[in-house]
């Protein structure tokens, strides 16, 4: 089978640390179009949960479409420490990057966001995505999303040692009154101008799926709500996978 696409491992420096980058372009295609990815957190890495994203990238070569994906500071192939994590310095950091990606030579930019990274994707206002593609978005964080992480227990652990264990990783205080401080990213939706997909298990335990469906209400047209019956987390099941891959390339296809 010929390959769809070829992949560019880069390194992209900010504030004396270096992001490590996955640029994938189609095998055969001028430049076009590119969509930068977002993953999720904590401890996330760029090729996606079960490599969601690595996956997703040939997808989208497929279309003729590339794709940019790298690790925030601190997990994967990147420098840093991840207990200093915060919203705010994933912003930068997904900031720096889409500086990058405009300045490459792509006439249009989208956004994938999964999670977390659909988080950071609503919270910057620098970035300026020709289409967004929102997988079960982290949207109002004390709905379950991040409420286990500011009990009081973990805050007084927090506030003691300066970080809590998170997914095996260590999540800073920082992070967690951050948190506590913006509560959520709804007027990141309501600012949104670009055709928006949204994709959200219905069995999701970690982000609820009424997350999506009152993002999908607040959003202007053209606007896709897809909710996959059984779904959970991540959607991680080979048929769910394929919904996902479908769908985010069609979007991309005809509005990026």
């Amino acid at each position: 089978m010929p390959e769809t696409i070829r992949e560019h491992r880069l390194d992209l420096h900010i504030d004396g640390d270096s992001l490590a980058m996955v640029l994938a372009t189609p095998a055969a295609a001028e430049l076009g179009s590119l969509a930068v990815l977002l993953h999720g957190g904590p401890g996330g890495q760029k090729d996606g949960p079960d490599r969601l994203y690595s996956d997703l990238a040939r997808s989208l070569g497929e279309k003729g479409i590339a794709s940019l994906r790298f690790d925030f500071r601190g997990v994967g192939e990147s420098t840093g420490e991840y207990r200093d994590m915060t919203i705010t310095r994933s912003v930068e950091e997904y900031d720096a990057v889409w500086r990058f990606a405009r300045s490459i030579g792509f006439g249009h930019v989208g956004v994938i966001g999964e999670s977390y990274g659909a988080t950071i994707a609503l919270r910057s206002e620098a970035a300026d995505p020709d289409a967004v593609c929102l997988l079960w978005p982290a949207i109002y964080f004390l709905d379950v999303t991040f409420a286990p992480f500011v009990t009081e227990e973990k805050l007084e652990t927090a506030r003691r040692d300066g970080f809590t264990i998170e997914d095996g990783v260590e999540v800073g205080l920082s992070f967690l009154e951050e948190v506590l401080e913006i509560e959520d990213v709804e007027p990141g939706i309501r600012r949104l101008a670009a055709p928006t997909l949204l994709i959200h298990g219905k069995d999701d335990s970690e982000v609820p799926f009424r997350q999506s469906e009152s993002a999908y209400a607040l959003l202007s047209e053209p606007k896709k709500l897809v909710l996959v019956d059984g779904g959970d987390h991540c959607l991680a099941r080979p048929a769910e996978r394929e919904i996902v891959n479908a769908e985010v390339a069609a979007w991309f296809s005809k509005h990026l």
